[in-house]
């Protein structure tokens, strides 16, 4: 019998779109911080850990907005990562 690990090693795992890497590594650079996002058909939710973190990522978001070059609506929830 195959162990568990040369049985998921075939197996191709999805990679996350483009518009949640920039997403994640411009809070990185920008916040020091992590955060989640989902996507949905017209918006992007990004959920970050703390309100000091939204605050600021808020006073940052056209700049977001800019980088993503997207048309989809940027919002900023507070929650558990």
């Amino acid at each position: 019998m195959d162990q568990i690990g040369t049985i998921l090693s075939g197996k191709n795992t999805p990679k996350e779109p483009a518009e949640i890497r920039l997403i994640k590594e411009f809070i990185r650079e920008h916040c020091s911080a992590d955060c989640k996002v989902q996507m949905r058909k017209t918006s992007i939710i990004i959920i970050v850990a703390s309100g000091a973190i939204a605050h600021e990522l808020r006073l940052k978001i056209d700049k977001l907005s800019e980088t993503l070059d997207s048309d989809k609506r940027l919002s900023v929830r507070i929650g558990q990562l």
